[in-house]
């Protein structure tokens, strides 16, 4: 077994284990993209430097991972499927590692693709995309989300064939886990998250609550997507082989061409499936809506009380000090806050004890 290195310079701000540089420096500029927005690339020239400075950051990262002993670096996108998808971005992405490594080795994790329609197609109730049954009218061998074989054929034009590795989509294990990773913070750092990013999708009464308040649905999806999976979407039996079927010739070239997997990896397990379709039981209610429209505004609200008593104390500990101009900016944010918390006619309902803070510092700093 090989020591092995997880990138740590390669991920996004919010997700370190997902290393969306990659996109961000294969991807032209002139195809409008997320990733470019997340690392502020704003123009092609823009995306020029980006590029240099990657792979800066990349060459440095690697004589560490070397200087500490490690034997494989790893890098790991789960965007690259669905957003490299001309050999001619592919082939840019491979300068960024042209010169570094003795080898590259490609690895695609793969599950069947009813399996996969179902996590990706409900999840995406939550960036606003409606769902019905026709949603699955996209799941065939002509989409390129769901063409496995289209997808490693031009990686393989780029790399080799020699460079493709498959592996079976286990839903309860990440790739990574247990192997040894550099420096220690990286395994539990990333490789813990990663392994939680792992889904089946989401609850269908999380569904359901979700398409009630359509205007939420992004900016509280952490709320969404903690919630547990107790009952997943079902397809029902005949629609769920009917789709899966449509892959069987392209799965069994896969596992004849490329190293890593059988053909019965990509085969489901049909047994949640043998359950009856219960599509018709999502029934998005406005009442439900406005419900957890005001559960969720009325949590806002709270945090922001909480920021602001926050600043508040800040604000106390800066005059204590006598540092009169920071005491000031404090009260003045503690004052954003409450205004933005607390509507005027509750403010008659704030403790004593608050009241009495707020005076004494605004006099204060006044």
């Amino acid at each position: 077994e090989s020591k092995l290195w997880y990138s740590a310079s390669m991920g996004a701000p919010f997700f370190p284990a997902n290393h969306r540089k990659l996109i961000a420096y294969a991807r032209p500029f002139s195809e409008k993209d997320d990733s470019l927005e997340m690392f502020g690339i704003q123009s092609a020239d823009a995306q020029v430097n980006f590029r240099a400075k990657t792979r800066e950051k990349l060459e440095n990262e690697v004589a560490k991972a070397r200087e500490n002993g490690a034997e494989v670096f790893f890098l790991s996108c789960e965007h690259a499927h669905s957003r490299l998808t001309k050999p001619e971005w592919i082939s840019e992405l491979k300068t960024l590692f042209d010169g570094l490594f003795e080898s590259v080795t490609v690895l695609f994790h793969l599950r069947p693709q009813i399996d996969m329609a179902i996590s990706a197609i409900t999840n995406s109730v939550l960036f606003g995309q409606p769902l019905s049954k026709a949603s699955f009218n996209v799941v065939k061998p002509t989409t390129a989300y769901y063409d496995y074989l289209g997808m490693v054929k031009k990686w393989a034009s780029v790399f080799g064939d020699s460079s493709i590795r498959l592996s079976a989509f286990k839903n309860a294990v990440f790739p990574l886990k247990g192997m040894e990773a550099g420096p220690a913070s990286i395994e539990s750092d990333i490789i813990d998250n990663a392994e939680d990013s792992l889904t089946m999708g989401l609850d269908l009464s999380m569904i359901e609550a979700v398409m009630s308040v359509p205007d939420l649905r992004t900016r509280h999806i952490q709320y969404f997507q903690s919630y547990p999976v107790q009952t997943p979407l079902r397809l029902g039996i005949d629609r769920a082989t009917k789709l899966q079927a449509a892959f069987f010739e392209d799965n069994a070239q896969l596992a004849t061409r490329y190293q890593g997997i059988k053909a019965s990896d990509l085969t489901p397990d049909w047994a949640p499936h043998m359950e009856a379709s219960n599509f018709d039981e999502i029934t998005p209610s406005k009442e439900t809506g406005r419900l957890i429209e005001h559960v969720l505004e009325r949590s806002r609200m709270v945090l922001l009380r909480q920021k602001a008593e926050t600043h508040l104390t800040e604000c106390e500990r800066a005059l204590a000090r006598n540092n009169v101009d920071i005491a000031r900016n404090f009260y003045a944010s503690f004052e954003r806050a409450l205004n933005e918390s607390t509507p005027e006619f509750e403010r008659l309902r704030l403790s004593p004890d608050i009241k009495n803070r707020m005076l004494e510092c605004k006099q204060k700093v006044s």
